[in-house]
């Protein structure tokens, strides 16, 4: 999928194709942009990295790149509390994360560039530097859409640790602005005639026993609690937390209400029809664990 959205968008930069531009998931296997599925635009400055040599491993190695990169501002991150050897250990256990280093196996995901920018986010909100704590949250949205959530819980996080009112007033506005103007205008506007993906398509797989819309979600949350409840205690869903905490001594770091920046992709994960979004190894699971180390240091 991102090989072909590359290469149109290498074409696009020549005058002709079309940005993100892929041909599946439609009924005639028409053109359309990968920015219907997910607004992406952090993608767009690494096309011109992909330029300079148009194949698949460029993407894999920048994704890797990435992921490693990521170590260094957890190491700043951590180092304050637990000195440099604490903040080394913590950098190298990320690292080896079974996640970490198997979501990558199944292919270049966009979901890769979340937690090298979420550790800089939390780096700059511990240092109080407002300017790198908004690039880190522009870069974190551009990365896809729906970590506009992530952006949003970053706004309780930052008046819960006594910042100034300009760290929880910027990813508040930051995250509901991105959310609206991707989900209002951006991704319906790239959508075609012959589009199979839909928004409402992925829902339905995903959540689509707990209802069809998300009011309807939200309702059988309220009236049926017992529901997702048995789904979030399931064997299935146990196991998943177990594993994605397993390199962690299997403690939760409750002190520190970091980890609640992942409430959104860990709640749909856990409440996932089916176990696409709920293995350890998936590209969805990269920013749980994210938070999970960045609250490390609190617990």
């Amino acid at each position: 999928i991102f090989q072909q959205a590359f290469w149109y968008t290498d074409r696009w930069f020549a005058g002709h194709g079309v940005p993100m531009g892929v041909t599946y998931s439609t009924r005639d296997a028409s053109l359309h942009s990968q920015f219907v599925i997910h607004f992406s635009p952090l993608l767009m400055a690494l096309a011109p990295i992909y330029r300079l040599r148009p194949q698949a491993s460029t993407l894999l190695v920048l994704q890797a790149l990435a992921l490693g990169l990521a170590a260094l501002p957890l190491a700043a991150l951590t180092r304050r509390k637990l000195g440099p050897l604490g903040a080394a250990g913590v950098g190298v256990a990320w690292l080896l994360h079974p996640t970490v280093l198997g979501a990558p196996l199944n292919g270049f995901h966009d979901m890769a560039f979340a937690p090298v920018f979420l550790f800089l986010a939390f780096w700059a909100l511990e240092g109080r530097r407002l300017g790198w704590f908004v690039a880190a949250l522009l870069a974190l949205v551009g990365v896809r859409e729906d970590l506009a959530f992530a952006v949003l819980l970053m706004a309780p996080l930052a008046a819960w640790r006594g910042a100034p009112p300009a760290f929880a007033l910027t990813p508040a506005l930051l995250g509901l602005g991105w959310l609206g103007v991707s989900l209002g205008l951006v991704i319906p506007a790239h959508r075609t005639p012959e589009l199979l993906a839909m928004p409402s398509v992925f829902f339905h797989q995903y959540l689509g026993s707990l209802g069809d819309t998300p009011g309807a979600v939200v309702k059988t949350l309220v009236t049926h609690p017992l529901v997702p409840l048995r789904r979030l205690l399931s064997r299935e869903g146990v196991l998943y937390l177990l594993a994605v905490l397993r390199p962690l001594g299997l403690l939760l770091p409750l002190p520190s209400p970091a980890w609640l920046v992942a409430l959104q992709p860990l709640t749909l994960n856990l409440l996932s029809d089916g176990g696409a979004l709920r293995m350890p190894l998936a590209r969805y699971s990269l920013p749980v664990v994210a938070a999970f180390f960045a609250a490390l240091p609190g617990g």
